[in-house]
């Protein structure tokens, strides 16, 4: 994961590196957010390898004064990320949280804009503003797959999870960009709100781990 513009940054902060790795990390390499140790953290700027040989690189955060409310500092955009990215070899994958300009037009960010330009990535995750959901090709030479990842939340779908916020990339396709698919979750009624554990109005538990909660 990359961090976005609301998340809990006293606790992110304790787990990135005072210096930013030279080299390519492992994935096994990033820090976990969670107390079960699933979820990986990537922080702005760093690159890790996946376990089919996959570069991943990403970057948090927002375009700075585009929202009038006040957020942490690591809520905006990292610009030295921005330009290590830009001098380093392409990535198979770019993960941000706020998406480039050309595709999202006034939600999206001129500073990432310069990492499509250049031609950086094979294919390109982000989430955010979506003013234009459909995944689309794009840069110079339409080299690069640009995927919108709608919210998972029940923002946007009364009392069910968002539906357009799961990809599946194919970077073996012999085709050029990498084939992509919108994964929609089997028994996906099971995930409605109503069947969620509410322990406070701040924390839901998903069905799968209600068992697990003492």
């Amino acid at each position: 994961m990359v961090h976005g513009n609301h998340e809990g940054f006293s606790h992110l902060q304790t787990l990135i590196p005072t210096v930013v790795p030279d080299a390519i990390l492992d994935i096994h390499q990033l820090p976990t957010v969670d107390s079960g140790g699933f979820i990986r953290y990537l922080p702005s700027g760093f690159c890790c390898r996946t376990a089919s040989d996959k570069i991943v690189g990403g970057i948090g955060g927002i375009e700075r004064e585009q929202r009038r409310s006040e957020y942490h500092d690591m809520a905006y955009l990292d610009q030295s990320a921005i330009k290590r990215f830009l001098n380093n070899p392409t990535m198979d994958l770019l993960i941000t949280h706020q998406g480039p300009s050309s595709i999202q037009g006034e939600g999206g960010s001129d500073s990432l804009q310069k990492l499509l330009n250049a031609n950086r990535m094979r294919c390109w995750c982000h989430g955010h503003s979506i003013h234009r959901p459909e995944i689309v090709d794009a840069g110079p030479s339409q080299q690069t797959r640009v995927v919108p990842l709608e919210d998972a939340t029940f923002a946007k779908f009364t009392g069910e999870p968002g539906r357009g916020c799961i990809a599946a990339i194919d970077f073996e396709s012999p085709v050029e960009p990498p084939r992509v698919e919108m994964i929609d979750l089997q028994n996906w009624y099971n995930y409605r709100k109503q069947h969620w554990l509410v322990l406070d109005k701040h924390r839901l538990v998903c069905p799968d781990l209600m068992p697990f909660v003492g």
